[in-house]
């Protein structure tokens, strides 16, 4: 996978996608696969943004009998099943295990009936998927509820629930082979190019101009659909392109943390925390918080709290790690999680309804696939904002479907949910070597094959081992030097560099790495490479 900005002006694109999360992943992955002349542009890397942010977990949707969204379960649990297909080297079945309370509502009893509907409805949303199916849920004693989630002191514990989810192995690299399955179909892709104003006229978009953030080089990239895939940034981006539109609704900031100790091992856990539900269902706990074992270590989220800003001013506070941390150790003490357990700090913004003040929001339940042309006469235009990983294949397909009819293309159906992504066949990656000769490799591969073009790129997405706590001054250094050897940077950029992802892993984690060590150069600032 190369990036050739000069494919991206040698032609008029089918489709443009803006924005290189999930969702434009896999839009412009099912575009590709249909036949489609696909351009994929990011201004930043490649997921680098709220798709970084991920519980790591495909959700089957039981949690959406709460809101009584049957329709959202079933699509749910199919797309678990696709996700099994396309991906088995990149996720896996995992275990989840709630506690049940008294006998009412949160007891056994009505869980087990939640479980019971959740098959029925799963299976009646499955019929044509192909996939390995998930084992069914059951209910646990009180006594086999305690081995899962030791430390739980209420008396009215009264047993446990256990179904199962799928978890994503490494979720950056799940987008990444999106990209790089569309990419191997004739996509044309690019991060690090910022999309700077629209080409055409009000009444109709005809592509994009472009800038270069490497190099400061202007193009103009010329489509007869743009998609406009930018999430939580998506009105931003059309409001900063001066498109006139409506229709998209607040922001939430999500939070959710790696932590050293593997508290469940083998087991997800999920705990319900004081904060209100934004259930339809009325329940008397709060919101549910999962705690999953991921590559020895733990993932805790995902907490949801307002946002009121713009998108592009987005930061996350370390008062919101104390508070989710706080709010953990209360819904289960025996957790005892401190600041210094906290290895690394994901955030991101989704779509949701602010209500309630600071701490209360309604997160949207379901994207939307805005269509232009109807909405605001602007021809040329849709809009996607996704509120989960799990839905991203199967909103690309809906999105595809319509760009389709606009373009008047009778192409062929989707197939992305049988066709495997890059990699499929190699079953699971085991931990990845960061030192000499292995880490050298590794580097080089990602960026010459996988479109990395900075420090970040490498050590936070396409290896992944900071959020892990994998990772030290000495390997940050090494990895420069490799990166500083294939892509002809001196050494002002190589420090730059270092800088640049010393205060990335500060924000992450909370706690600097020592400044990298300048290096004498009389190199000129204005040197980009």
């Amino acid at each position: 996978m190369k990036r050739d900005l000069a494919a991206l002006e040698g032609t008029v694109h089918d489709l443009l996608v803006v924005g290189a999360g999930i969702y434009g992943a896999c839009i412009a992955r099912d575009a590709a696969r249909r036949g489609l002349k696909v351009a994929l542009i990011d201004r930043g890397d490649l997921g680098a943004a709220t798709s970084h942010n991920s519980l790591k977990i495909i959700h089957g949707g039981l949690r959406y009998l709460q809101h009584l969204d049957f329709v959202r379960l079933r699509q749910s649990a199919r797309e678990q099943r696709h996700w099994l297909r396309i991906a088995p080297h990149l996720t896996r079945p995992l275990a989840f295990v709630m506690p049940t309370f008294g006998h009412g509502t949160r007891g056994p009893e009505a869980m087990r009936a939640a479980l019971a509907l959740h098959a029925l409805l799963a299976r009646a949303g499955s019929e044509r998927s192909i996939g390995p199916r998930l084992p069914r849920g059951r209910i646990l004693s009180r006594a086999e509820c305690l081995e899962h989630i030791p430390g739980l002191t209420d008396p009215r514990l009264s047993g446990g629930a256990l179904w199962h989810e799928v978890q994503l192995v490494h979720a950056d690299r799940a987008l990444l082979t999106c990209v790089q399955d569309a990419a191997a179909h004739g996509a044309v892709i690019a991060n690090y190019l910022d999309a700077e104003r629209f080409l055409g006229s009000p009444e109709e978009i005809k592509g994009v101009r472009g800038r270069d953030l490497e190099d400061g080089a202007v193009l103009e990239i010329r489509t007869r659909l743009t998609i406009n895939a930018c999430g939580p940034f998506a009105h931003a981006l059309l409001t900063r392109l001066g498109a006139p539109v409506s229709g998209f609704g607040g922001l939430a900031k999500g939070l959710n943390l790696v932590v050293r100790r593997p508290l469940p091992e083998g087991h997800a856990i999920a705990i319900s925390s004081r904060r209100r539900s934004d259930s339809l269902v009325p329940r008397a706990d709060g919101r549910l918080y999962f705690l999953t074992p991921w590559q020895g270590c733990t993932v805790a989220g995902t907490s949801h709290l307002p946002y009121p800003g713009e998108a592009d001013a987005f930061r996350f506070e370390e008062a919101d790690i104390l508070d989710f941390l706080a709010e953990i150790n209360a819904a289960w003490p025996a957790a005892g999680l401190s600041r210094d357990d906290v290895l690394y700090a994901y955030a991101g913004l989704t779509p949701a309804e602010a209500e309630g003040g600071r701490e209360e929001v309604r997160r949207a339940r379901r994207g939307q696939v805005i269509d232009h042309a109807r909405r605001d006469g602007i021809r040329g235009l849709i809009s996607v904002q996704g509120v989960k990983y799990t839905t991203a294949r199967l909103v690309a397909e809906q999105v595809v479907d319509l760009a389709l009819a606009r373009l008047g293309i009778a192409a062929a159906p989707c197939r992305t949910a049988l066709e495997p992504l890059p990699g499929a066949q190699g079953g699971h990656p085991g931990a990845t070597p960061l030192a000499g000769d292995a880490l050298q490799a590794h580097v080089r591969h990602a960026v010459r094959e996988e479109m990395a073009l900075r420090l970040d790129d490498v050590l936070l997405r396409r290896l992944g081992h900071a959020a892990e706590g994998r990772l030290d001054e000495a390997q940050i250094a090494a990895a420069a030097a490799v990166m500083a050897e294939d892509l002809g940077w001196g050494a002002a950029r190589r420090a730059r560099e270092q800088v640049a992802l010393a205060e990335l892993l500060d924000r992450h984690r909370g706690r600097p790495l020592p400044a990298p060590t300048p290096v004498p150069t009389s190199e000129g600032a204005h040197h980009a490479a």
